[in-house]
């Protein structure tokens, strides 16, 4: 999400959007400060709109492991052993925004 997306979401969506923008908000600005870029990768909303729409997004099948201890715990890595899934590799970021913004406008047309 970005500058633009925020704004939207602020400016014209109903009272669960708003709630949304404001928990948010501090969150975007956090790492704008830190590093130094417009916005931050929505993680949650991410793997919703997988479930709804996998056609915008580009993935692959592979075995992955996670780290149990150390600096990088819960970090996941492609492995050798262990069960395949498909890994959502990347996204088509103009329609995945469009999509989250129109969902959280829903109930509240301009």
């Amino acid at each position: 999400f970005g500058s633009s997306q925020f704004r939207e979401i602020r400016d014209s969506a109903d009272a669960f959007a708003q709630s949304l923008w404001k928990q948010s908000f501090s969150w975007y600005l956090l790492n704008s400060l830190l590093c130094f870029r417009d916005g931050f990768n929505p993680h949650d909303p991410l793997a919703t709109v997988y479930l709804t729409n996998p056609e915008l997004f580009s993935s692959e099948k592979m075995r992955i492991s996670i780290l149990e201890n150390g600096p990088g715990k819960g970090a996941s890595r492609k492995a050798a052993a262990g069960s395949e899934i498909n890994v959502a590799l990347d996204v088509d970021k103009e329609k995945f925004l469009r999509n989250v913004v129109a969902t959280l406008k829903r109930n509240n047309p301009e």
